[in-house]
C-alpha cells in the first residue's frame, strides 16, 4: 500500500527548507537593517544635541563678557567725554583735547574686544546693537560741540542699555533650549 507521502516529489521537502531558510535570512537582514538606521539616526541625534550643547557653552561665555566688555567701553567713552570737558575749559576749541593715554587705549581695546565678541555671538539683534553702541564713539569724538558729543554719548547709553536687556533675552532663550536638550 502506498502512502500519500511517497507521491510527492523528493525536491518539495529540500524546496520548502531552502524557501524556509531564505525567508529567515531575508527577515534578519530587513530586521538589522532596520536596527542600522535606527543606531544611525540616533548616533545623528546625539551629534545634534552635542553641537547644540557646545554652541549653548559657547553663547553662555561670550555673552556675559560681551556685556562686561560693553559696560566697560561707556565708562571709557564716558571718561574721554569729561576729559574733553576739562580740556575745554583751558581752551575755547571743542574737539581739541588729547586723551589721556589710559582712556585712549581703554576705548580702542574695548571697542576691538567688544568687535570680536560680537563676531561670535550667534544672535543677528545683539550684533546690530553692539554695531549701534560702536557708531556713538566716532561720533562723539568727532562731534563739533559738546552737545553734540554728548548726545551721541547718551545714544550709546541707551544702546547699551537695550543690548544688555537683549543679551538677557537670548540667555533666557538659551535656557530653555538646554532645558529642551534635557528632555530629550
Amino acid at each position: 500500500m502506498s502512502s500519500a507521502l511517497d507521491t510527492i516529489p523528493w525536491w518539495i521537502p529540500i524546496a520548502t527548507l531552502l524557501i524556509g531558510a531564505g525567508l529567515t535570512e531575508l527577515h534578519h537582514y530587513r530586521s538589522d537593517q532596520r536596527q542600522r538606521q535606527r543606531d544611525k539616526e540616533a548616533r545623528s541625534e546625539a551629534r545634534r544635541d552635542a553641537v547644540l550643547a557646545r554652541r549653548i557653552e559657547n553663547q553662555r561665555a561670550t555673552l556675559p563678557e560681551l556685556q562686561e566688555v560693553a559696560a566697560q567701553y561707556g565708562r571709557f567713552r564716558a571718561r574721554a567725554y569729561f576729559e574733553e570737558i576739562d580740556q575745554r575749559m583751558e581752551s575755547a576749541v571743542w574737539g581739541d583735547a588729547k586723551l589721556s593715554k589710559e582712556v585712549d587705549e581703554g576705548c580702542m581695546s574695548t571697542n576691538n574686544r567688544m568687535q570680536i565678541l560680537s563676531s561670535r555671538t550667534s544672535d543677528p539683534e545683539v550684533r546690530r546693537l553692539v554695531s549701534v553702541l560702536q557708531d556713538t564713539g566716532p561720533r562723539q569724538t568727532l562731534a563739533s560741540s559738546s552737545q553734540e558729543a554728548y548726545s551721541a554719548l547718551s545714544d550709546g547709553s541707551k544702546a547699551c542699555t537695550e543690548l544688555n536687556e537683549r543679551i538677557g533675552i537670548v540667555l533666557r532663550q538659551l535656557d530653555s533650549s538646554e532645558d529642551e536638550l534635557g528632555t530629550r
